[in-house]
């Protein structure tokens, strides 16, 4: 979403090189001991525990230091009235002026407590931000223990990174020099975990790449592994843990559910289906990290990765093998994206599965292993009928009983006798790129 669009909702944004985009930043709250929250106001704003300074596009200019980007707020007295916003530091350029929205400190969810509301502070913004986060330990820790080799599991929680929480500072070490460290300061596995993903199966990656290039599941998709058939007595081990896993323990992590990545990933997993073309380029544009040794989609693959380390590995080194993203690729994935009529489109977006899963988590800052994501890339179908690809369970969903295309059916378009008249000429209008994309994708 554009700067201008955010902040007329009332946010404030920074600019992050990493991703290139705008990200929204948490406002600084005061959370006293009775834990009443209230607003702080905008000139107080600098040296509040957890702020993040916002700064402009100009971070991308290599003659300028992070410090001329920073923005500063800016009291503006006019008609008896005080208004703030942000503005350059040191330059001033047409994105480096916001407007804070501001009413007064205001207290949010007040409760009586024997406490007093005029105790000191005791949680910075960043800290409240992971009390929340860990809340949902319970729940993660399911998800974690996937990426434990057996002889070393453990039940820590994935931890749940965010943007902001890199900048923030415990209330212990408040006021004090922070420690000079070039590891980024959050992580999000632990060191087993991150080991336990690097050693992805070799000869399942084999097999599932020469039955690609043979078009074996075309023909017999149920020899998949991941074929819904085959889920409850022989599915593979890497991802049996995945199986009953419901997706609510992942959608803390999808910060790109919105993106045109997430929009196509929805789609795949539904009744909708992506047209052929679509699916490609989801495919063409993933990424693998040589830090970590996962795939990524190109918009998480940037997001994973902070002041040039991954995330998602125990390792400090750069990431030197860093090719800069299609800058039109989310233009190139929202043309591709299918539209159907709303009396057809299903509100079905991701379904509960393992291959839905394991899509969300390769557009998330968590990454998919290799073998994994291989399982993932060739579980998927290519409509007879409507060209439509989707996942396995996706497709067996938009089916009838009696093995028809839902979608065709609800198009009009099953009939015998203009079965064949129409199909071409009515899915040709519907769905764009048809005729680039109506060979079986496995790839």
């Amino acid at each position: 979403m554009a700067q201008r669009e955010l902040v007329k909702k009332g946010n404030i944004v920074t600019f992050r090189p990493e991703t290139m985009s705008w990200d929204v930043l948490d406002r600084p709250m005061r959370v006293l001991k009775s834990g009443v929250m209230k607003t702080v106001a905008p000139p107080s704003y600098e040296g509040s525990p957890g702020y993040e300074v916002p700064v402009c596009p100009d971070i991308l200019n290599e003659w300028r230091t992070r410090e001329e980007c920073k923005m500063k707020v800016t009291a503006i007295h006019k008609f008896g009235k005080t208004r703030y916003r942000y503005t350059g530091d040191i330059h001033t350029v047409s994105t480096a002026v916001m407007d804070i929205p501001y009413d007064g400190v205001q207290t949010i969810e007040p409760y009586e407590d024997e406490n007093s509301e005029d105790e000191i502070d005791v949680l910075s913004t960043a800290h409240f931000n992971m009390s929340r986060s860990s809340a949902s330990s319970a729940s993660s820790s399911r998800i974690s223990n996937f990426f434990s080799s057996p002889s070393s599991a453990t039940n820590s929680p994935i931890t749940q990174y965010s943007p902001h929480q890199g900048s923030s500072s415990d209330s212990s070490t408040f006021g004090t020099s922070p420690k000079k460290s070039h590891a980024p300061s959050r992580k999000n596995f632990t060191i087993e975990e991150m080991e336990s993903r690097k050693n992805y199966d070799m000869e399942l990656m084999v097999h599932l790449r020469q039955c690609e290039d043979d078009e074996t599941f075309i023909g017999y998709p149920h020899l998949h592994p991941a074929w819904p058939g085959t889920v409850s007595s022989q599915l593979h081990p890497r991802l049996k843990l995945y199986d009953d896993m419901h997706p609510s323990i992942l959608f803390m992590h999808m910060d790109f559910h919105t993106t045109p990545s997430g929009h196509i990933v929805q789609d795949l997993n539904s009744i909708t289906g992506v047209i052929p073309g679509a699916f490609r380029t989801l495919v063409e544009t993933s990424r693998v990290c040589p830090s970590c040794v996962c795939e990524y989609s190109s918009v998480a693959f940037m997001s994973h990765i902070q002041e040039g380390r991954c995330l998602n590995s125990f390792s400090d080194n750069i990431v030197r093998q860093v090719v800069c993203p299609d800058p039109h690729i989310n233009t190139r994935l929202s043309n591709l994206r299918q539209t159907l009529p709303s009396a057809i489109r299903k509100k079905d977006a991701l379904l509960p599965t393992t291959l839905g899963i394991l899509f969300a988590m390769w557009n998330s800052r968590l990454g998919l292993p290799l073998d994994l994501w291989m399982i993932a890339r060739t579980a998927v179908v290519t409509c007879k009928d409507c060209f439509l690809v989707r996942t396995f369970d996706a497709h067996e969903a938009h089916q009838t009983k009696d093995g028809l295309c839902s979608i065709c059916i609800a198009l009009g378009e099953m009939g015998e006798t203009e079965k064949e008249g129409l199909r071409e000429e009515g899915l040709r209008a519907l769905v764009p790129y048809l005729g680039k994309g109506k060979r079986r994708v496995v790839d």
